[in-house]
């Protein structure tokens, strides 16, 4: 299951979480979400690489006091992330 992060510094990003502890909390795959504008001035989400130009399995280690709230990311947001990723990996 992937999870949504929110960062001290603002950032909201989605990623599976595959380790966490007092000091550190390891994601695979981060993307970055943020909510944009389309072009009918309707509010949209847009996701991008997190880290760019990472090795083909993009493993990311947080220091957890950086973490300010963890949440599920529900079945949409889950079918958008691995679509998403998909995209970004031109796997499609």
């Amino acid at each position: 299951m992937n999870s949504i992060i929110k960062l001290t510094n603002g950032e909201t990003i989605i990623a599976e979480i595959v380790h966490q502890d007092e000091s550190t909390t390891s994601i695979l795959e981060p993307l970055l979400l943020e909510i944009g504008e389309s072009q009918n001035g309707k509010p949209m989400m847009v996701v991008m690489t997190w880290v760019p130009l990472t090795k083909s399995i993009n493993m990311v280690n947080l220091n957890t006091n950086h973490v300010v709230a963890i949440a599920d990311a529900d079945e949409d947001m889950d079918k958008y992330y691995i679509k998403s990723l998909a995209i970004l990996k031109q796997d499609i």
